[in-house]
């Protein structure tokens, strides 16, 4: 049985700090390795302040849709795919459910703020509008409102 997932509204989360490329640095244990690993605790620290306990849970019958995009401060930067990639390696463990194949959503082009470089994500489906009711917005502003709360 397959569920709809409507478009909004939508569970927001900014994670600050310049955005991080997913890579396959992760099969051997190296500089590049560890700093995969330290990004992906930043995010989970980062949703679970926001109370988002992680890891997060799709399936095929409650899909999840992650939306990305990366506010970069220069020109020099990852792939923001590589960036959404990664957003769902680190919220989306192998060892509860499917972990991340039942995971959607897209990325948008690059954008630049060198004062403030950053990630929105935006989730979206089912399971999470039940379990997360109280942080469902319907603005960014709320969002960081939200935050500044938690």
């Amino acid at each position: 049985m397959y569920r709809a997932c409507l478009p909004a509204p939508a569970i927001r989360i900014v994670v600050p700090g310049e955005p991080f490329g997913y890579n396959t640095a992760l099969r051997s244990w190296n500089k590049t390795s560890v700093n995969v690993l330290r990004w992906y605790n930043k995010v989970r620290k980062v949703f679970n302040a926001a109370g988002i306990k992680t890891p997060l849970f799709a399936d095929s019958a409650y899909p999840v849709y992650l939306d990305c995009r990366c506010y970069f401060s220069s020109g020099v930067h990852c792939d923001p795919g590589n960036t959404h990639k990664g957003f769902t390696d680190a919220l989306f463990y192998k060892s509860v459910g499917p972990g991340d194949k039942y995971v959607g959503g897209s990325f948008d082009v690059p954008f630049y703020s060198e004062d403030n470089p950053r990630t929105e994500i935006e989730l979206r489906g089912w399971y999470l509008r039940k379990k997360y009711k109280h942080l469902i917005t319907h603005s960014w502003l709320e969002a960081l409102e939200i935050q500044k709360d938690a």
